[in-house]
């Protein structure tokens, strides 16, 4: 049987892994401004996301409204990545 915690954090690394592909299609644009501004967008959400990889939080509110947030940036520079693609 694994134990618990191991199964939890799969949703961060899928999280982490999610961010990291996003960055890589931000950094191929080549429309300089918007690539900017996407990658600024993910940079702040990275503080976040290295506190959820490296520290045990103890509060799941706490974690629930990290994890929300930075899925929520996350998926806002997708659909800006996508969106700048269809153009």
């Amino acid at each position: 049987m694994f134990p618990i915690s191991l199964l939890r954090r799969n949703k961060i690394y899928g999280l982490r892994k999610h961010y990291d592909r996003v960055r890589e299609h931000a950094d191929k644009m080549k429309d300089y401004n918007r690539k900017i501004q996407i990658l600024r967008m993910l940079d702040m959400v990275e503080p976040s996301l290295i506190l959820l990889e490296e520290n045990r939080i103890q509060s799941r509110f706490e974690k629930r409204r990290l994890v929300a947030q930075i899925n929520a940036t996350v998926e806002n520079a997708n659909e800006l990545v996508k969106m700048k693609d269809m153009r």
